[in-house]
């Protein structure tokens, strides 16, 4: 799993890269990347790619709750990207697709996607 950070639209992003399956031992790189975020404002989202994941297990639900938890000011600026449709049939029978904002589309829609959203909730 990878961190990366990307500018655009003059805006900050921590997009992490989830591997194949997310579980338990997305912990580290879930704190790692909140970490930076706390300690930069100018990070205005945090994107978890699901581009190569094909399964969610328990354990990694429960990653997702605590990124949210982790996140701080954030907490209401987690994308979720590139959700494959049996991933979002989970998150939804779990009750986390109200908790997190997903997108199914390629990133540049997604980007311009944070940036409609950021600039209705401002």
């Amino acid at each position: 799993m990878q961190i990366y950070i990307e500018n655009g639209y003059s805006l900050e992003f921590i997009i992490i890269s989830a591997d194949e399956s997310l579980d338990l031992s997305a912990y580290g790189t879930f704190k790692e990347a909140t970490s930076i975020a706390q300690h930069n404002p100018l990070f205005m989202a945090i994107v978890v790619d699901f581009n190569q994941t094909e399964k969610l297990f328990d354990s990694g639900m429960a990653m997702l709750l605590t990124l949210r938890q982790l996140s701080g000011r954030l907490k209401n600026r987690i994308y979720l990207t590139h959700v494959n449709p049996s991933l979002f049939k989970q998150l939804k029978q779990y009750g986390l697709s109200n908790k997190f904002l997903i997108n199914q589309q390629p990133g540049e829609l997604l980007k311009t996607a944070i940036l409609i959203n950021l600039q209705q909730t401002a």
